[in-house]
């Protein structure tokens, strides 16, 4: 079962795989668009599998024009092969929603992923703005169901790992 992994440059794809993973399998880079190509990485529990797919971000990108054209190109011929059971949108709890994270979510429903929207970096916020923080992203985003989630603190990485292994249960 693959889930792709899809959000801005530098929201924290790679550490959020790393962290669902418990290894670090993916490269983190404080550089946007280092994510390049389309890259894939299994996940076992001993009885479940998973494949993890890292997409290119998008949004700003130190990279050259050419590759930054190319990325385009790359996920759509990934989205576009029906592969993916869900797409994690990944959304920076520091940052409102703009329109390509909407674009985003509109692409995927488009061919038939069906959006999980993971909100990184949480421990980055005061305690105090977590729950307003969520709730203006919910609303923003007309969406009932966040995955908040802090790599760094390890917190929600759990829940959001058992809830990607159930969903590939056959049934």
């Amino acid at each position: 079962m693959e889930f792709a992994f899809i959000g801005r440059s530098n929201v924290g794809k790679s550490t959020l795989l790393n962290g669902l993973c418990g290894a670090r399998i993916a490269r983190v880079s404080n550089t946007p668009g280092r994510t390049q190509l389309v890259n894939f990485f299994e996940l076992d529990d001993g009885a479940r599998q998973l494949r993890f797919v890292d997409l290119p971000g998008y949004g700003y990108a130190r990279a050259p024009s050419a590759v930054r054209d190319g990325f385009e190109r790359l996920v759509d011929g990934y989205l576009g092969a029906g592969r993916a059971r869900a797409g994690l949108v990944l959304l920076d709890a520091r940052r409102s929603p703009d329109e390509t994270d909407g674009e985003a979510i509109a692409y995927l429903i488009e061919r038939g992923v069906e959006p999980w929207l993971v909100v990184t970096k949480m421990d980055k916020l005061p305690k105090a703005k977590k729950k307003p923080v969520l709730q203006g992203l919910k609303a923003a985003l007309g969406v009932e169901t966040l995955w908040p989630t802090s790599s760094l603190k390890r917190e929600g990485l759990e829940e959001l790992r058992e809830a990607l292994f159930s969903s590939a249960l056959p049934g």
